[in-house]
């Protein structure tokens, strides 16, 4: 039988607690790390042996901050990945981003459930994190970070003698408590195709080319201390050797929370026949819990988008974002649930009643769908307060916060070591799927195998920028380019921080600027993050010589010299002024990238897969009349 492959990999999160019954029971009074008194039956699991949990705060009291948060359930090694995860070819979770979002000073935008959210830190600009996602659209591009991105609270300092939520500091550069400074951080994620390219695949275009971004502890985190996420450049703008050791101030007593779970994940991500992939890491016995999701619930609406470049158009064609692929939906309702745990946008779709090939790691053939998904009463909210559930979406979206809605995946048989795991989406989904899957074999243009499918990509002048950068060692100047140009998806840019001077705010020199005058391009800590990444045009390609000598050094590397040009987002002082001509001189291959230009990779393809997944347990209130 043929294996549907969801065109993305559902989300629903991983934070699934290794107790002894591979059941994941939660205690039901209040405890903390330190409490050995907790008597119930839940509250006996072995918290100790993990190292993640997600609790809600306890005495937690209206300042702004999350009721919920990650704490450190044991030591943290500088540099260990979060959550722990075993060995494998990817560690980190998938980036989805938000194209051509409305901007906040927009009217039509300003009751936004996406700016609410931007503002409580489940999304973040993409020109600003340093995550990538910059060059996705011509208008502004918000990224979700699912896992430890969304489910970590995060203080840092933002102005001089300023800091989020009123926190008090010493200095513009240092945070009183070092606690509320972010304590772990993430590279750029890797972005390739899953082997699914445009024209091969029906797949093509409908899961994030985004993925692996793994977050590492910056420095040791006692047992108790609460994860803090950079969401905003702070460590970007900040020398990392701000962050304290784990040891300079001493003790520090634990956070203390209630009704915890562990996060350590019992599932991992790996690449398969069918491109990405959940797996068990251990075996699962049935109707054991694998995972704890929080969901962010979402208007339908505000999925659907028209590219900055056509919104003047008349025939200007509304577009589902790619997020609609990783959220749970009904389709009497126009609410939409994005489930944001670690490792779970990875699990595919299986139906409850069809046999599929399933390729696990080991290369060993499953069944049906072998989880399902159910409301987790294990992290409830106190008695006073709203169940959101109940509340019609009107209300949903005008509350305060979206926290309280948690789903827990279910395993329906035992699963064994390095199986996938899979969810049924659904009638509809499935229904969706099958007529995309029709209409694109009908597309004559779609009939293609293999490397000849990738060969006439090339041929049509298109080539991924991730390919581009594997074969490219050698960067052509612009010269070369009009007899030899690049694919016209892709251009070139470079990491380089601008540093505005006198000069630059006076009349233009001539636009013929000598290259001896150029300025020269320096390594710096940070420069290799994705904000200063800009447009540059190479002009001119010379080998690296050795100082001394003279003679071109071994391995015959070449240094450029280019024109750096402004990129969409960038602050006044660092932008280049209009009309100035700003040539650097000495950059290395390794500070350029090729990047795909705005509407151009596999997510915007016109024909690519879009659909919500199919939740059977939908609160009535949600649904629409």
């Amino acid at each position: 039988m043929a294996f549907f492959t969801p065109p993305r990999n559902v989300a629903l999160i991983i934070f699934a607690c290794l107790v002894q019954s591979h059941q994941s029971v939660v205690a039901e009074q209040q405890c903390t790390i330190e409490d050995t008194s907790c008597s119930s039956a839940a509250a006996k699991q072995d918290l100790s042996s993990c190292h993640l949990v997600l609790g809600r705060r306890k005495d937690n009291h209206d300042d702004g901050r999350r009721k919920f948060g990650v704490f450190a359930n044991a030591p943290v090694q500088r540099g260990m990945s979060l959550p722990p995860s075993i060995k494998s070819d990817i560690t980190g979770d998938l980036v989805v981003h938000l194209i051509d979002v409305p901007d906040v000073d927009d009217a039509s935008n300003a009751s936004s459930q996406l700016n609410k959210y931007l503002s409580l830190g489940y999304l973040v600009e993409a020109t600003s994190s340093g995550y990538g996602g910059n060059y996705q659209g011509n208008g502004r591009v918000l990224s979700i970070l699912p896992g430890i991105g969304m489910m970590s609270d995060t203080y840092y300092v933002t102005e001089a003698g300023d800091a989020d939520n009123g926190i008090s500091i010493v200095d513009n550069a240092t945070i009183i408590s070092r606690k509320l400074s972010p304590n772990v951080w993430a590279a750029i994620p890797t972005a390739d195709e899953a082997n699914h390219p445009r024209r091969y695949s029906s797949l093509a275009g409908s899961f994030s080319l985004n993925y692996n971004l793994t977050f590492h502890a910056i420095r040791p985190l006692f047992r108790g201390e609460e994860v803090m996420v950079d969401r905003s450049g702070w460590f970007r703008h900040n020398s990392i050797k701000n962050a304290v050791s784990a040891n300079e101030h001493g003790a520090e007593s634990p956070v203390q929370y209630e009704r915890a779970v562990c996060l350590d994940s019992i599932i991992y991500p790996s690449h398969s026949k069918n491109g990405r992939g959940a797996f068990a890491s251990k075996f699962i016995r049935e109707g054991s819990v694998l995972a704890y999701s929080p969901v962010l619930p979402l208007p339908r609406k505000e999925l659907r988008y028209v590219r900055k470049k056509d919104r003047k158009k008349k025939d200007a064609v509304s577009r589902d974002q790619l997020l609609l692929n990783y959220c749970f939906g009904h389709e009497n309702s126009s609410v939409l649930l994005y489930p944001y745990g670690s490792f779970v946008n990875y699990i595919n779709h299986a139906p409850f009643d069809m046999p599929v090939e399933v390729q696990s790691s080991s290369g060993s053939e499953g069944v049906s769908a072998n989880v399902r998904v159910q409301w987790s009463e294990q992290l409830k909210l106190d008695d006073d307060e709203v169940d959101l559930r109940s509340l019609t979406p009107t209300e949903l979206w005008n509350q305060r916060s979206p926290e309280g809605l948690v789903l827990e995946y279910i395993a329906l048989r035992d699963i064994e070591p390095k199986e996938e795991i899979l969810l049924d989406y659904g009638t509809a989904w499935s229904n969706a799927w099958e007529n995309h899957v029709k209409k694109w074999e009908d597309n004559p243009l779609n009939h293609n195998d293999g490397l000849d499918a990738i060969a006439e990509s090339m041929s049509n002048d298109y080539s991924p920028a991730y390919v581009m950068e594997d074969v490219v060692s050698n960067l052509r100047t612009a010269e070369e380019q009009v007899s030899f140009p690049y694919p016209k998806n892709v251009f070139t840019a470079c990491f380089y921080k601008y540093e505005r001077s006198e000069s630059d705010n006076e009349e233009n020199e001539s636009s013929t600027k000598a290259l001896n005058e150029a300025t020269r391009w320096k390594m710096s800590r940070g420069l290799f993050d994705m904000m200063n990444l800009r447009p540059c045009k190479v002009i001119y390609r010379e080998p690296v010589t050795d100082r001394h000598t003279g003679e071109q050094l071994h391995g015959g590397k070449n240094s450029y010299t280019a024109i750096i040009q402004n990129r969409p987002g960038l602050a006044e002082n660092e932008r280049i002024p209009t009309g100035k001509k700003h040539i650097v001189r000495g950059i290395p291959r390794e500070a350029f990238r090729f990047v795909d230009r705005p509407y151009s990779s596999d997510e915007h393809l016109d024909d690519a897969f879009r659909h919500y997944i199919g939740l059977d347990i939908f609160p009535e209130t949600w649904l629409d009349s």
